[in-house]
């Protein structure tokens, strides 16, 4: 026993010293993990709360899925709600197997941290990159992204950039090889990286059409159509049914964060009369440097190596073809610029493996003089190295404050409606973790899961009347909402409803607002809703603020 295990202890000390650029990054990123951990526990009571309300959609889709074969928000209808179609899925499975659990994500991300961390390095070593040069590398990825921040985040953004790192990997390949020499099976482990791109997250369209473009400049024209339809079935396939149960083709997470995707079902004339204002071009301060600064590097290679098909250029040329129209139609997305994440990444990848064409065969004692003849992109690449230092201090201070946030507010919403309005409709504008936790149906105001609202809103119908009507249509009894919210989305809150108190959150950083108010929709419901309130007044956290008529 006592062999085996120095056995273990000398194999472990013997890959990190041959892969210390790897286990020093891992280590860094395990302290930052377990004090972001640590630090987000005492603030929560000891609950594992992600910083997003976002993540709890993905979890209640699944949730349903498996105990109701229901795919939407709650058990009681269809609802295309997320833009991801495998978080949900990869989630339903792991439920099937273990049960729900809220700790599912956070160690699929985990997993997926390891496995994106570990596929860099590897193409760092094939791009023979030093090691200490691989390991500022990874320490900017680690903290670009940023992974830790993104693990309380919930969501599937780590596996879409993983999928997508894969994805440019394979592309960089199979197109700097001579079509003779582009065989089968390099093409099948493409498309199926391209397959699992798109599922992982919608825009990963970018990367699929940037690629399907260089194809066909490359003259593989049957290649770049098959990349295409391998990679937009799953997407297609879905739409097909999501229309079949009377939603949108495109998930209403798209359709109503993004104004350039409700040109899809607008005709020419609201085409030829869109306000292109509304597009988010040069929305990312730091992603916007790292365009520019890829292109620069990828075009000092091209004339250094008079040659566009070498797999570092082709993985700048990648990068900057995909992270145009994500600046244009996506932007950063509000919760640590998670939306820009994947394109962060394979940027920092791409931008590594241009400047080792440069930097290859410097010494320490020849990097001086390198500096002196180098010395405006030298500060360049500091700037921006200390531009991701202060982006990734600012959200890894944020998190603790986020979890509190979300704690303090739609998790003790949530307790709230599971044990005095089970199986009741109620009126909200924020869904994840309050039908996570209740069973109920859910008027969602934001339109995310609700096609009447989606749709009202496509059309510019939504007004007070509208929501009104629909509340009562529904029969709801409760509205617990963001009066600014209700304010954006239609105009005003119904005269009708009655005010009964307002719970308020203390240094909000990630929620929709600090105060969430609290209405019966239904006026036999006040006296009902009164005591309630008051019964549950005693379980809410000590610093959120109580105030309305039931505290009279």
């Amino acid at each position: 026993m006592i062999q085996d295990l120095s056995k273990v202890i000398a194999l472990v000390k013997s890959f990190l010293k041959k892969h210390w650029p790897l286990g020093g990054v891992l280590v860094i990123f395990w302290c930052a993990l377990l004090a972001l951990l640590d630090a987000s526990l005492e603030k929560t009571s000891g609950h594992l709360i992600y910083a997003l309300d976002d993540p709890y959609i993905h979890m209640a889709v699944a949730k349903n899925f498996v105990q109701h074969g229901i795919w939407g928000v709650t058990r009681y209808g269809f609802s295309s709600a997320t833009s991801s179609l495998s978080w949900p899925l990869l989630l339903a499975a792991c439920y099937a197997l273990f049960g729900v659990h809220v700790w599912t994500p956070f160690i699929l991300n985990c997993i997926f941290t390891h496995m994106l961390m570990w596929f860099i390095y590897i193409i760092l070593r094939k791009n023979n990159i030093k090691p200490l040069f691989s390991f500022i590398v990874l320490l900017c990825v680690l903290f670009a992204t940023p992974l830790p921040s993104l693990i309380f985040g919930g969501q599937e953004h780590i596996l879409h950039t993983l999928c997508t790192v894969v994805f440019v990997y394979y592309a960089s390949l199979f197109l700097c090889r001579y079509p003779s020499s582009a065989g089968v099976r390099s093409f099948v482990r493409l498309a199926i990286a391209g397959f699992l791109v798109t599922t992982a997250r919608y825009e990963g369209v970018f990367v699929i059409v940037a690629a399907a473009l260089l194809l066909l400049l490359r003259k593989k024209f049957a290649r770049a159509f098959l990349l295409l339809v391998i990679s937009f079935l799953p997407l297609i396939l879905y739409g097909y049914i999501s229309v079949q149960h009377g939603a949108h083709f495109l998930p209403n997470s798209l359709i109503l964060k993004s104004k350039i995707f409700q040109l899809y079902q607008h005709n020419l004339k609201n085409l030829l009369s869109f306000d292109y204002k509304n597009i988010k071009i040069f929305f990312s301060p730091f992603l916007f440097p790292l365009v520019v600064a890829s292109m620069i590097t990828g075009y000092a290679l091209i004339r250094k190596e008079k040659t566009f098909w070498l797999p570092a250029i082709v993985t700048s040329a990648l990068f900057v073809m995909a992270s145009l129209p994500h600046m244009f139609f996506v932007g950063r997305g509000h919760g640590f610029s998670r939306y820009e994440a994947y394109v962060v990444t394979f940027g920092i990848v791409s931008i590594a493996c241009v400047l080792q064409h440069f930097v290859h065969g410097l010494s320490v004692r020849t990097f001086k003089s390198f500096i002196a003849v180098h010395r405006i992109s030298v500060a360049a690449i500091m700037f921006l190295f200390g531009l991701l230092m202060v982006r990734a201090l600012c959200y890894f201070l944020a998190v603790p404050l986020a979890t509190k946030n979300v704690y303090d507010q739609q998790y003790h919403m949530g307790l709230f409606l599971k044990k005095y309005y089970s199986g009741q409709t109620i009126v909200l504008n924020d869904i994840g973790l309050v039908n996570y936790l209740a069973d109920i149906r859910c008027l969602d105001l934001y339109g995310l899961m609700d096609d009447q609202i989606a749709k009202a809103k496509l059309n510019a119908i939504c007004d007070t009347q509208y929501v009104y009507n629909l509340a009562k249509a529904n029969q709801a009894k409760v509205a617990i909402v963001y009066d600014l919210w209700v304010r954006w989305a239609c105009g005003a809150v119904p005269q009708q409803w009655s005010l009964l108190g307002q719970w308020r959150i203390k240094r909000n950083v990630i929620c929709g607002d600090e105060v969430v108010s609290i209405y019966a929709v239904d006026s036999a419901e006040k006296a009902r809703l009164m005591n309630a309130l008051r019964d549950f007044s005693r379980q809410l956290p000590y610093d959120v603020r109580q105030s309305g008529v039931y505290r009279e």
